[in-house]
């Protein structure tokens, strides 16, 4: 099992996906507004995505560097823990706290528990409690232990029913929208792409692409924005001034009817 080597600077953000992928599809909007806006962000890949219908792991790798680029983030780690067969143990919560450890984020986003693909309900459990473990001083990791745990929410991925019940939306204009499509875009052997010989299987169907760009366009305008991404947080947060709070949220204007 590779480690990642030690880096002195830490993040802000830190997204953890099952397969190299998921961050884009499911967060590269936020993702990469936050990259325009100087937050230092990264990626964490579980897996190499070797199990897949489709493409190889060395094309997997190739295009989430590509996607990195183009969203902006400061860094992106690919763990090998088993794609397909990604198991919540001792050894792959060690891997994933030393990776923590050394990144030192801030906050955390990965999956949302309520997934149909089995590798994303078991990233969501690894990473919640690897973020726990990484702040325990005796777990049995290398790294200097994190004063506390990293904040912790999460994107919704391909949910058991089609309502996403959304803690927040984050806003994303035309352009930032047109990033996200760009980095997905950069996995040419997962999904839709003409060009690209290979079985079929849902994300990589024209339909699966028009639906995903359809929910970001209903919480757009749920917000008053041309798209948007749902996200969940972990625990609701300390709010003393409830309405000073939301008085002072800034909202993106909705168009007069």
């Amino acid at each position: 099992m590779t480690r990642p080597e030690p880096t002195p600077d830490s993040l802000h953000l830190l997204a953890i996906g099952a397969h190299p992928d998921d961050c884009e599809l499911f967060a590269g909007g936020m993702l990469a507004a936050l990259c325009a806006a100087g937050w230092r962000v990264a990626a964490l890949d579980l897996t190499r995505g070797e199990a897949a219908s489709r493409g190889t792991p060395e094309e997997r790798a190739a295009e989430a560097r590509r996607a990195a680029s183009i969203l902006g983030l400061r860094e992106r780690v690919t763990l090998d823990l088993g794609d397909a067969g990604l198991e919540n143990t001792a050894e792959t919560r060690g891997a994933v706290v030393e990776a923590l450890r050394r990144l030192r984020p801030r906050a955390v986003v990965t999956h949302h528990p309520d997934d149909r693909h089995p590798d994303h309900v078991r990233a969501h459990h690894l990473a919640r409690e690897a973020c726990f473990y990484a702040s325990v001083g005796r777990f049995p990791a290398e790294g200097e232990r994190l004063a506390s745990p990293p904040a912790l929410f999460y994107f919704f991925g391909n949910p058991h029913r089609p309502e996403i019940h959304a803690d927040f939306i984050v806003p994303l204009d035309e352009a930032l929208h047109e990033r996200k499509r760009q980095a997905i875009a950069a996995y040419a052997s997962q999904f839709h792409n003409p060009d690209y010989a290979g079985p079929p299987t849902l994300i990589s169907s024209r339909g699966y692409a028009e639906a995903m760009d359809a929910r970001a366009r209903w919480f757009g305008l749920s917000v008053g924005a041309p798209y948007g991404e749902p996200y969940a947080l972990d625990q609701p947060p300390a709010i003393a001034d409830p309405l000073a709070q939301l008085l002072g949220m800034k909202r993106v204007e909705k168009q007069a009817r």
